[in-house]
């Protein structure tokens, strides 16, 4: 079994070595700022690499362990400037490819543009097409 620490430093080499955008992301690529131990909670391990790949602003990083719930919500979303527009809809039927949220509170549209939102189930969003959810 491999333990968090190896985990760590496989990630690690992996940025370094076999990322694509490695050159470009050299200068933030710094894991010295994350302390990993063994003994540190999952969730806290998790929220721990997610913390050191969002360094990198790639969209195509992303870390969750096996055991953790997933963070479907029945819709995916793809941000173009400041707008979010639906682009997945399997699951939730209040809303249809191509919405585009229009009302969201800014704490919220900060923590998620941020990586930090990892559940929208208690937002209250408007769809264009005047939803409520």
């Amino acid at each position: 079994m491999l333990t968090k620490t190896k985990i760590f430093k496989d990630i690690q080499k992996i940025l370094r070595e076999d990322y694509s955008g490695c050159v470009e992301k050299a200068s933030v690529n710094r894991p010295e700022d994350y302390y990993v131990t063994d003994v540190i909670p999952d969730d806290e391990f998790e929220s721990l690499i997610q913390s050191y790949l969002l360094d990198f602003k790639d969209g195509h990083l992303w870390f969750t362990h096996k055991d953790s719930l997933s963070s479907n919500i029945g819709f995916r979303v793809r941000r173009y400037g400041d707008e979010l527009y639906v682009i997945k809809a399997d699951e939730e039927k209040r809303i249809e490819v191509k919405d585009k949220i229009l009302l969201m509170t800014a704490i919220l549209f900060r923590k998620w543009k941020k990586g930090i939102l990892r559940s929208w189930k208690r937002m209250s969003m408007r769809g264009s097409n005047g939803n409520m959810s």
